[in-house]
């Protein structure tokens, strides 16, 4: 004999997530927290429901319940790396510098690809006035996500980098500028043939000047020639 649906039975857990993705994307709050809610009756050591949850508390302000929220899901998912990135977060909002700090090289340890967490050390490290470490966590942030870092920060790690003498790492970030914003293209080749003159790559240095006077078509990567730069 079949069974009929019961009425007041759960939409599966997928479902409600959705539901909690859409709520949070139109910064619905109380309706995510109430979806969550709805989600934990039927999985209670869900990991993923806390991290909402505690995106919904953040946004709407109660850092307590917020931070509570991404220790739970820590509790039920020891690695989740948004969970300790979010925590990094809440951290920084309260200028607790060194948890920040914490939370999110816990995050990089677990995912050395995660760009967004990067991109907020090193603005913590700017907080606290450690500028190689903020350099550092920019340029990471740059090498795995270079659209998502602003373009102050980009121009800054790249002249900053030339100022070091770092010649290969300043080339890297000098290349990427003129593919973000086309007026920094004839600087971008002027630093690059400046830089590569100091490799002692004369040749590859003169195609970068006659581009930056808008003299040929090369390519950054063509005016590298077959330079390996770190990827």
């Amino acid at each position: 004999m079949l069974k009929t649906a019961d009425s007041n039975s759960q939409p599966p857990i997928a479902d409600l997530l959705q539901q909690v993705k859409q709520f949070l994307r139109q910064g619905k709050y109380q309706e995510t927290l109430a979806v969550c809610r709805r989600a934990l009756e039927t999985s209670p050591r869900s990991a993923e429901v806390y991290k909402w949850m505690g995106s919904a508390w953040q946004g709407l302000g109660d850092v307590q319940k917020a931070g509570n929220c991404y220790a739970r899901a820590l509790e039920f998912a020891p690695n989740s790396v948004e969970a300790y990135a979010n925590l990094g977060s809440l951290a920084a909002t309260q200028q607790h510098w060194p948890a920040a700090i914490r939370y999110f090289q816990k995050a990089i340890a677990i995912n050395p690809k995660f760009a967004g967490a990067y991109r907020n050390l090193a603005r913590v490290w700017q907080q606290v006035g450690r500028s190689s470490e903020a350099l550092e966590a920019w340029y990471e942030a740059l090498r795995l996500a270079p659209q998502a870092v602003p373009l102050a920060e980009h121009l800054r790690l790249a002249q900053t980098l030339f100022d070091r003498g770092e010649w290969t790492r300043s080339i890297e970030c000098w290349q990427r500028l003129p593919e973000r914003d086309a007026r920094l293209r004839s600087t971008a080749y002027r630093k690059m043939g400046e830089a590569l003159q100091q490799l002692g790559k004369a040749q590859e240095a003169q195609v970068c000047f006659q581009a930056a006077n808008g003299n040929g078509a090369e390519t950054l990567a063509g005016a590298r020639g077959q330079e390996t730069l770190a990827a």
